[in-house]
């Protein structure tokens, strides 16, 4: 027996282990990329999450209401997840566990749907996408809403398959949970809800006069439902907005959908982003599928972004649109498959070339891996710095929650309980509209504007000056943009200052 006959025997006596080799290898490349730019601490965005996450769930909600835009949906969760550990690695592993539930749903809907080839194809994908790999340690709700997506998709496309009235229905109660899990996961889940009517409004239309009535009925109906069911997620989204949103450039445009699809900006992203939409261009020209989800995962996300930003108000950031991104894996699986039908050679040799192109894009990311705001080893330094009578003051509320968790440790208090004396002026309305009464019933009255025991005091916002200046010496803890005066204007000035990856700690003395 050869060595070539050997290995088709053993092959063929193994097809459960053959079958399983290739998503196998691919969940392996996912994690080894994954954990290679895993970074357990957190930084001033993923605070939010670990503070919400260690409270009660009526707390937990009160304090969504008082401190983020968000609805509560990614946070209850997390708040499960954490009933173990409220560790930074922990909570972070959370990111990654979503991550891997998102490939695994799609390769498993793929395989379903299109077949081995795209299965395979669209998984590897997505397990080399930069912003994938990004965003598997970030404790916020990005990997959350991809998983969220690709159930919401697999969905549609069974209903809109199933002809029997009790399947068909089975498949709308997937697709609408998920939808409705999106809408009340992020304060822009609403704008991203408008793919899925899209593909299957596509799929009816692709699917002949035969069957279009029916699955357009299905359509409307399951989307009004879900249209009614988000409407407190539309109030909270239309009353609250994100920040950091524009109403972009061409540039802008071109810039946030490459570092989306292909990620950190250079001349091969450039390339390999021209490469991703000739593609997905030819792949739509040649199958009715591909051109589907191009046009709803790929087109309509960013181009209703634009109309609204331009339009209404702006909202265009790459967060409203993370949750595609295994969706477009998916239209650039598909689109090199049904290329491949078609002219063979060209179409693994764009494969070939897009698999090295994420590849190093891959590696690029996992080279820039790191968090941020090391709050761990800021707390560190001023435990070893800090002096009997010192002061440390974090002007900003998550900088406090920040520094509270390393510094005091993790049962430092709640945020409901201690709260700068001095809130935005949004809430100093509300407070004033609702009065003291009703502020308290809803359990938004703070005890005060410190945690800790005496000696390792914290203050949080600048109300708490009076207190911080009747100390002989003030530590100041903030990030940018850095705000000096409050202090400069009682006559102090900086006499010390240290980084730790952009989160600044300052020692501030009178002036003599």
């Amino acid at each position: 027996m050869t060595v070539e006959t050997s290995v088709a025997a053993r092959s063929r006596s193994h097809p459960v282990l053959n079958a399983a080799a290739v998503p196998l290898a691919i969940v392996a490349l996912a994690l080894t990329a994954r954990l290679a730019a895993f970074d357990g601490h957190l930084w001033y965005d993923e605070i939010y999450g670990a503070v919400f996450s260690a409270l009660g769930p009526v707390d937990m909600l009160v304090a969504i209401l008082r401190f983020d835009l968000h609805p509560p949906l990614y946070y209850l969760q997390l708040g499960l997840w954490a009933l173990p550990s409220g560790a930074d690695p922990w909570l972070a592993l959370n990111a990654l566990a979503w991550s891997l539930a998102a490939l695994a749903g799609l390769y498993l809907g793929a395989l379903r749907v299109f077949g081995r080839d795209v299965a395979a194809g669209a998984a590897a994908l997505f397990a080399l996408m930069p912003m994938a790999i990004y965003e598997a340690d970030q404790v916020r709700m990005y990997a959350f809403l991809m998983a969220l997506a690709v159930a919401a998709w697999y969905g549609i496309e069974r209903l809109a398959d199933e002809s029997g009235a009790a399947a068909w229905k089975r498949w709308a109660v997937l697709a609408g949970v998920a939808e409705l899990a999106i809408a009340y996961t992020h304060a822009t889940g609403m704008l991203m809800i408008p793919a899925f009517p899209a593909y299957l409004a596509l799929r009816a239309w692709e699917a002949g006069p035969g069957r279009r009535g029916a699955l357009l009925k299905r359509a409307v109906l399951l989307h009004a439902i879900i249209a009614v069911a988000s409407l407190p997620a539309l109030g909270n989204s239309m009353v609250r907005s994100v920040s950091h949103t524009s109403a972009p450039s061409a540039s802008q445009v071109w810039s946030t959908l490459t570092q989306l699809v292909v990620g950190p900006p250079s001349w091969i992203a450039a390339a390999l982003m021209a490469l991703v939409l000739a593609t997905l261009l030819g792949g739509a020209v040649a199958d009715r599928r591909v051109r589907a989800l191009t046009l709803a995962f790929v087109v309509l996300p960013p181009a209703l972004l634009l109309a609204i930003s331009h339009g209404f108000r702006p909202a265009w950031h790459i967060r409203a649109l993370l949750f595609s991104e295994p969706l477009v894996a998916l239209a650039l699986a598909a689109a090199v498959v049904a290329l491949a039908e078609r002219m063979r050679a060209a179409a693994m040799v764009v494969a070939a070339v897009l698999a090295m192109g994420f590849g190093v894009q891959a590696a690029v990311q996992v080279a820039r891996a790191g968090k941020s705001d090391d709050f761990p080893a800021a707390a560190a330094f001023l435990d070893s710095r800090r002096e009997a009578g010192d002061a440390v003051i974090a002007p900003d509320t998550t900088v406090f929650w920040g520094l509270a968790r390393q510094y005091l440790g993790p049962d430092w208090g709640s945020p409901l309980r201690v709260q700068a004396s001095d809130p935005p002026e949004r809430w100093a309305d509300i407070r004033a509209k609702l009065g003291p009464e009703w502020w308290r019933r809803l359990g938004l009255e703070a005890e005060g504007d410190a945690a800790g025991p005496d000696g390792r005091r914290l203050l949080v916002g600048w109300g708490a000056l009076p207190e911080a200046t009747a100390a002989p010496r003030i530590w100041l803890a903030q990030v940018p943009p850095l705000e000096m005066e409050p202090l400069a204007k009682l006559g102090w000035r900086a006499v010390e200052e240290h980084d730790f990856k952009g989160l600044k700690l300052s020692l501030w003395r009178p002036a003599p």
